[in-house]
């Protein structure tokens, strides 16, 4: 779709169609293919400048390569990478949070783990809480597992989450994950819930698993050794992600 529009817009200033498409096509492609390995990298900071640089350096190829000229191709890839991926980047901040809950006293001190997060800034359902309660003790026994209980609930806001006797009664530590999309939170809440539906097992699928499925999802943590029990896996991503805003 980018490379036609640019096809059309140089069409419209004299160019040539097929050399817009080309090299605005092109350089769409190679500036997303740079913005995520930024991101993948953890240089946020930089990927607008590399997408912008790459993208316009990409549009001179590709009108090379279908004949054209390579600075108007060049100047089409900048249009490309800075209207199209640098703008929604402006409209998609990284203001969303993944909250990371843990009772370190449940179940014989092992502990027990859940998650929440907040999808936009306003709004009835601005922030989810998602809990694996363990198995049904009407399904399945301790060696095969059996049936999950969960917990999911919307909240309008942060205060209301916390004051929640279900989660403020039950939690003594949380750790905050910061600079998120709202598309990358809610893509980790809805893997989470996917696992917090799943059948319970004490070793194989438990509610720390919840947490790890939701973050390995979007590529922050994919667990580690014995992080099957939960105090573990919660102090192993407080290592592994070193998050700065806790309470007691």
């Amino acid at each position: 779709m980018n490379g036609l529009t640019q096809g059309i817009i140089q069409g419209i200033s004299g160019g040539d169609i097929q050399q817009g498409i080309s090299s605005g096509g092109i350089s769409s492609l190679v500036s997303s293919t740079v913005g995520i390995g930024g991101m993948l990298a953890g240089m946020d900071e930089n990927t607008i400048g590399g997408t912008l640089f790459f993208g316009t350096l990409s549009g001179g190829f590709g009108a090379v390569l279908s004949d054209g000229n390579f600075w108007q191709g060049a100047a089409t890839g900048l249009i490309v990478s800075g209207l199209n991926h640098v703008a929604h980047k402006m409209l998609d901040p990284k203001r969303g949070e993944l909250y990371i809950f843990e009772n370190t006293k449940s179940v014989n001190g092992y502990g027990h783990s859940a998650i929440g997060g907040k999808l936009k800034d306003s709004g009835e359902e601005s922030y989810r809480f998602i809990s694996k309660e363990g198995r049904n003790q009407l399904d399945g026994n301790e060696i095969i597992g059996g049936e999950s209980k969960k917990f999911d609930k919307y909240f309008s806001s942060f205060k209301s989450m916390m004051n929640d006797k279900k989660i403020s009664g039950m939690y003594n530590k949380m750790m905050t994950i910061k600079k998120l999309s709202y598309r990358e939170v809610a893509q980790a809440l809805n893997v989470a819930y996917q696992s917090a539906t799943s059948r319970y097992h004490f070793i194989l699928s438990n509610c720390f698993h919840v947490v790890k499925d939701a973050l390995n999802s979007i590529g922050i943590y994919g667990g580690g050794l014995g992080t099957f029990i939960p105090n573990n896996g919660f102090y192993n991503i407080y290592y592994h992600y070193n998050p700065k805003k806790w309470y007691e």
